[in-house]
């Protein structure tokens, strides 16, 4: 399949409106399942798997999507979401099976699951529902919590879902609470008495663990760190309460100035925090 012959996103998301018109969608949240056997999948299972999900094409016509059974139920609906959007894409059912590891990334490395990403978007929060929505409750943390809830989708892809509003005004990033990797050998060294002040412990920092949504001339890797403390950030993360302001955050090379929305958060184990920017500046 050539990605050429006009496989982008307006020929997602005209696929997409052909399953709503056939599944009569008219309200959330969506029925993906119902949406998944009208494009040909004939089971939907769990297992205990290493990929997010899995598409198995049957023998005769037809797949099977397997999901992740660890995986949380606003995870799962995107991941459906993901797969069904493979059978848009002319040829899929030639491939043996296809294996997702890192969905809902969205990223541009990868045209295929870029697109699968997008259509799981708008499977799961259809614009025509969405939209409405955005515009009532605004981008905001308590916008997000409100949709994320009407359309059963997880905080991040309901997050970018309102940055996708407006890709020039909009981006977020979100954080993790760990330790740097240069960091993690300190660890397990061994540290001989009476010396512990030479060789204290690291402690845990906020890092970005996912960016969305910055313009192509800006970019905030992965893992990134923060120079210093940005106060109003580390407060909130601390306190676990939610922050409204503007900020600036000083990454080593360069300086993000931005209104940001912040909120705290607790997801596989790890303290996390999405950070939504308006308006931001890099520097």
């Amino acid at each position: 399949m050539s990605l050429k012959t006009k496989i982008d996103k307006a020929y997602i998301l005209n696929k997409a409106q052909e399953l709503f018109k056939l599944a009569d969608i008219e309200k959330t949240p969506v029925n993906l399942k119902l949406l998944a056997s009208l494009a040909g999948i004939k089971d939907v299972i769990e297992d205990d798997i290493e990929e997010a999900g899995n598409l198995i094409p049957n023998k005769g016509s037809g797949a099977t999507i397997v999901l992740r059974e660890s995986d949380s139920a606003e995870k799962k609906r995107f991941t459906i979401g993901h797969e069904i959007t493979h059978t848009f894409l002319p040829g899929f059912e030639l491939k043996e099976q296809f294996r997702d590891k890192n969905i809902g990334k969205f990223s541009l490395k990868n045209e295929v699951e870029y697109l699968c990403d997008y259509g799981a978007s708008e499977l799961l929060m259809p614009s025509f529902l969405f939209e409405p929505l955005f515009k009532k409750y605004g981008y905001s943390i308590d916008g997000l919590l409100v949709l994320a809830k009407a359309f059963e989708s997880s905080l991040e892809a309901t997050a970018i879902k309102m940055v996708m509003q407006n890709q020039e005004k909009y981006a977020l990033i979100q954080w993790i609470h760990d330790y740097k990797p240069a960091d993690e050998g300190k660890l397990v060294q061994n540290v001989l008495p009476g010396f512990e002040q030479l060789c204290p412990k690291p402690e845990k920092v906020l890092r970005v663990s996912f960016p969305f949504g910055f313009k192509k001339d800006s970019f905030v890797p992965k893992h990134k760190s923060l120079k210093g403390d940005c106060q109003l950030l580390k407060e909130s993360f601390d306190k676990k309460e939610r922050f409204i302001g503007n900020v600036e955050m000083d990454f080593e090379g360069f300086t993000i100035r931005t209104k940001i929305h912040a909120h705290p958060y607790s997801y596989g184990g790890k303290e996390r925090m999405l950070t939504l920017l308006e308006d931001y500046k890099i520097n």
